[in-house]
């Protein structure tokens, strides 16, 4: 097991710089979307159901999503945009259990403004805050996860 968790938590890695590295915001979105996919099953697998879990999936929507509407010239609404974000506050809130916890809720909303962004720099500047929040929030943990210490 603790293999499989080494090869999703590289797989994410190479996925999430891969994304900042495009040049589309379609493929930035989709590289994203399948990050979180893997993050999701990795906390599935090995935290079982829960707010981080879910948190996943908010972004695996909110990026699919953003790839459709974007083909056909759509934008977000304010009612959507909304919704992402009571979403994104309300299942990684419910994970704080201690001070460091608040950062996670700082990456998830980071994360949800990066595909609000309609230029590619403004996606790029919100990936790389978020990774910047989830690094500090893991070597204020003291986890070993490695995709979250690259």
């Amino acid at each position: 097991m603790e293999l499989l968790a080494q090869l999703l938590g590289v797989s994410i890695a190479v996925l999430c710089i891969l994304a900042t590295q495009m040049k589309k915001k379609w493929q930035m979105m989709l590289l994203s979307a399948t990050a979180n996919l893997l993050a999701g099953i990795n906390y599935l697998v090995f935290v079982g159901f829960s707010n981080a879990f879910m948190v996943s999936m908010v972004a695996v929507v909110q990026t699919t999503v953003d790839i459709f509407k974007s083909q056909k010239g759509k934008e977000t609404s304010k009612a959507e945009k909304i919704i992402y974000l009571v979403l994104y506050l309300t299942f990684s809130v419910l994970g704080v259990k201690k001070l460091a916890d608040w950062l996670i809720v700082l990456a998830s909303l980071t994360f949800c403004l990066s595909v609000f962004c309609k230029k590619e720099q403004g996606v790029r500047a919100f990936m790389v805050g978020n990774a910047a929040t989830n690094i500090v929030y893991t070597i204020l943990v003291n986890s070993t996860t490695l995709y979250s210490q690259i």
